[in-house]
């Protein structure tokens, strides 16, 4: 996890990303989701703030399979319950785990 975040960091960096740049994701549910959403991240980490754990901190957008696609707002827990469990998923299990928490 942490060598694919460093990774996508650097990626970002070397295509201008920077501090105070917004960066939109759109991908596959595949681990690249989450390396690239950490490294963005990892661009301008900043000192800690206080969040009520139900505040929203993220939109991802269905696949509008059934319709338009629908953005589903995100927690702060939503997002920190996702990043402590996939360090401890056993390699070849992220992806169901992804595909249950972003659809």
């Amino acid at each position: 996890m942490q060598d694919g975040s460093r990774h996508a960091a650097a990626l970002l960096r070397k295509l201008g990303v920077g501090r105070g740049d917004r960066v939109a994701l759109m991908c596959f549910n595949t681990p690249g989701f989450v390396y690239a959403m950490l490294g963005a991240w990892r661009l301008d980490p900043i000192d800690g703030i206080d969040v009520d754990e139900n505040d929203p901190a993220e939109i991802l957008y269905t696949s509008g399979t059934t319709g338009a696609p629908k953005g589903c707002v995100h927690s702060h827990r939503n997002v920190v319950r996702v990043a402590t469990v996939l360090p401890r998923t056993p390699t070849g299990k992220i992806q169901k785990h992804l595909i249950r928490t972003a659809s």
